[in-house]
């Protein structure tokens, strides 16, 4: 039996995540630790898929839209 350890390892990943953020949501490192499991899965790019066939979100994209930097923060 052949098992794709890399694919259940982000699968695990995901759940653990998903986990801890159900049980802190207002807690900023489980937000960052769920997009984290998520980046380059097969579940992230089904997303982008569909956020890009919106044709407002398209068009942001297509300009390279991003959101004012504060002040104090460096990019």
């Amino acid at each position: 039996m052949l098992f794709n350890v890399k694919e259940r390892l982000q699968s695990l990943r995901m759940v653990a995540s998903l986990a801890a953020f159900l049980k802190n949501p207002t807690e900023l490192d489980s937000v960052f630790g769920l997009a984290r499991s998520l980046q380059g899965s097969p579940l992230a790019n089904q997303m982008q898929r569909h956020l890009l066939e919106i044709p407002a979100m398209a068009a942001l994209v297509a300009e390279g839209w991003a959101t004012a930097t504060p002040n104090n923060c460096s990019v």
